[in-house]
């Protein structure tokens, strides 16, 4: 059930005559802006798929309707989801409140496990006795600064801090995100780590990669550089699309694919090497076509395109900043690190990258993500958080 309804009295009603399965131990709501295609939701995904769904009764609520072409919605309900939202069009908080304490009243959930700075507000503001979790998929101050600007970013970003500090289960994706926020701001938190799903991200044989070129139409032969995600200036893709050009590999061709504020910046270079797809549907058709991974993103929470090149098998290229280092630390032959902003740096790894043999540090890649990154590693975590913080509540007498 998705429900949209026109009034708070029609709203109530719909909620209050849905029925809660009752075979599972816990009810779990997890709340959301939206089930609009972005890393959040494609993690909130992969956490649904992978739990043990005869212990968890799930149900979804998103603040806003659904944009059209956009959205996630039908595969969350291919899942078998309880989808519920506030259908809200604009901001309201007192709307807000009144609609998440019917849901809360109603679904009575064990745990609450809140997405994004208005699901994490709402949650905090709203009484509830149920366990509230949270996941931090970014470092608030870096990331709303470069998108609201100075004022605005700093403003939300004090803001979502001291919702943080009311949430007992703040959990950050990455520990590079979880020491910013503790050395900066004194705020402790958890660290589960975004997880693949490594059945769709996966390696193919030599014959598979060339029959995808032949369908993406791609060159056969020639050594390709990819890179995945939004073409914005927290992502640094101009940067790339230059060093590239200054590179002038004989041979090889760099494809970006996403969209963002830089993509028609990024297409207008002129160089025929370099091409801009913009945003597609089979993003691991064009990984496991590829050769060579490459990112020169100024600041990363857990960089997901990262992780579902390593899953597809391909070495990676990446600026030199804390989330990369998480993801290459202890794999000695995944050390593709550069320095930041250094064209020449970046030069030099990739010119050396267009001639090596490539097999044995895709499969380190690989190795990496079975050990630490897959979707069901990161499901197992939050069910043990789940369970732990209601074993923790009874032995208190909560």
């Amino acid at each position: 059930m998705y429900t949209r309804s026109a009034t708070r009295r029609e709203y109530v009603e719909e909620i209050r005559s849905m029925t809660v399965h009752k075979c599972a131990d816990t009810r779990l709501l997890f709340v959301i802006s939206s089930l609009k295609r972005c890393g959040p939701v494609n993690q909130l995904y992969e956490l649904i798929r992978n739990l043990d769904r005869s212990s968890f009764d799930v149900t979804v609520l998103t603040l806003k309707g659904e944009v059209d072409g956009n959205s996630r919605i039908a595969d969350f309900s291919d899942m078998g989801v309880r989808l519920l939202s506030l259908g809200l069009t604009r901001w309201h908080v007192a709307n807000v409140l009144v609609r998440m304490h019917t849901v809360l009243t109603s679904i009575q959930p064990h745990v609450v496990h809140s997405h994004g700075l208005l699901p994490d507000l709402a949650v905090s503001l709203v009484n509830t006795s149920a366990v509230h979790v949270c996941t931090i998929h970014s470092y608030c101050r870096e990331d709303y600064v470069f998108s609201f600007g100075p004022c605005v970013g700093s403003l939300l970003s004090r803001v979502h801090l001291s919702i943080l500090r009311r949430i007992e289960f703040p959990i950050a994706c990455s520990s590079s995100v979880a020491r910013k926020l503790e050395e900066s701001h004194r705020l402790r938190v958890g660290v589960i780590w975004n997880g693949i799903n490594t059945d769709v991200y996966a390696p193919v044989s030599d014959r598979e990669k060339a029959h995808l070129r032949r369908t993406l139409g791609l060159p056969i032969d020639a050594r390709i550089f990819i890179y995945t995600g939004k073409l914005s200036p927290l992502k640094n893709p101009m940067f790339l699309v230059q060093a590239f050009a200054a590179a002038d590999l004989v041979g090889c061709l760099l494809l970006l694919i996403g969209d963002g504020p830089l993509r028609e910046a990024c297409a207008e270079q002129g160089v025929d090497s370099v091409l801009v797809t913009g945003q597609v549907d089979n993003v691991q058709d064009y990984l496991r076509a590829s050769d060579v991974y490459v990112s020169s993103s100024t600041t990363e929470g857990m960089p997901l395109g990262v992780l579902e090149a390593m899953a597809c098998g391909l070495p990676v290229l990446l600026s030199d900043i804390a989330a990369h280092r998480e993801l290459v630390e202890g794999t000695p032959n995944v050390q593709g690190l550069f320095s930041l902003n250094d064209q020449q740096s970046l030069i030099s790894l990739m010119g050396a990258y267009a001639r090596e043999d490539l097999e044995e540090i895709g499969g380190s890649s690989r190795q990496k993500i079975d050990t630490s990154f897959s979707a069901e590693l990161m499901a197992s975590s939050y069910q043990t958080l789940y369970r732990d913080a209601l074993a923790s509540r009874r032995r208190k007498g909560q």
